[in-house]
């Protein structure tokens, strides 16, 4: 379920940020108020028009001011086959952990 929502026809990059502020504070509300560490996970450069670089400078601008931040971009593309593909139902295939127990 989501914390909140904003539903409009556009949102300004300023609104963005609000709800960016939003976020982390309600984050800190449910999850822990007082945070040593965080880590970040924005796309990878190939979702750039997302804005997700300044989404993601704007948590670290928040969450460095008390904790320690890293930030570690995914890179999901190449580790995971096109969605939908056959080889894809049985997920312990592309695990890069050796699991004894699968």
């Amino acid at each position: 379920m989501a914390w909140f929502f904003e539903k409009r026809k556009e949102i300004s990059r300023e609104q963005i940020m609000q709800l960016v502020a939003q976020s982390a504070q309600e984050g800190m509300k449910r999850i822990c108020d007082n945070p040593k560490k965080v880590l970040l996970l924005p796309p990878d450069i190939t979702r750039m028009h997302s804005g997700s670089g300044w989404i993601t400078e704007e948590f670290y601008k928040i969450f460095s001011k008390s904790a320690e931040v890293y930030v570690m971009p995914t890179l999901g593309q190449t580790t995971y086959p096109p969605y939908g593909s056959p080889k894809q139902t049985d997920v312990r295939k592309y695990s890069r952990r050796k699991n004894s127990e699968t």
